[in-house]
């Protein structure tokens, strides 16, 4: 059966971002904990203190530069950075999966992609959320990327529902072979 272009942009694309968002959902789940190991390993840095400068000259302590640029995430932080990222694993396999069930046609491709795009989404917008309620410049930095995202989201579902139900519900024609005489 022929795949229409559609449905086979909306599979490799969805692969690829499945992929990313694997990625990104794992490093939500990391977060709090990298956060954790900066501010310790510069408050470590800080009591070492720095060899050959001028006694004289009070030099910054590298954990303060960091609480000033950063923010003190809040006591909820790590569980919904967490929670959200687990959820956000659960999507992306979901997407990779339906995005290569839309690419060998199978049945089931629709829902479950469908279902990925819907949960991408939601996903999106907790992460969102979450950053810009914590407060700091990282909801701020998120924000464009999860626009993509929604956008992206909003196309393969609307390609999905259109292009690639009609492309898995036609069935192609069986030719018989001619009689044997």
């Amino acid at each position: 059966m022929n795949r229409p272009g559609a449905v086979t942009f909306v599979g490799v694309a969805g692969l690829i971002l499945g992929c990313y968002a694997l990625a990104q959902s794992a490093q939500g789940i990391l977060t709090p904990w990298m956060l954790e190991f900066q501010e310790r390993f510069l408050e470590r840095v800080a009591t070492q203190g720095s060899r050959g400068t001028d006694p004289s000259e009070p030099t910054p302590n590298p954990a303060d530069v960091f609480r000033e640029f950063m923010w003190a995430p809040p006591s909820w932080f790590k569980q919904w950075s967490v929670g959200i990222g687990i959820v956000g694993l659960a999507c992306s396999a979901a997407y990779i999966l339906g995005s290569a069930w839309l690419l060998l046609l199978h049945r089931r491709a629709v829902p479950v992609l469908a279902c990925a795009c819907v949960g991408s989404i939601i996903v999106g917008v907790a992460r969102t959320a979450m950053f810009l309620c914590a407060g700091g410049f990282m909801g701020v930095t998120a924000l464009p990327g999860n626009i993509v995202g929604f956008v992206l989201d909003f196309v393969f579902l609307t390609i999905l529902l259109t292009v690639g139900r009609r492309a898995l519900t036609t069935r192609p024609q069986i030719l018989e072979p001619p009689p044997i005489e």
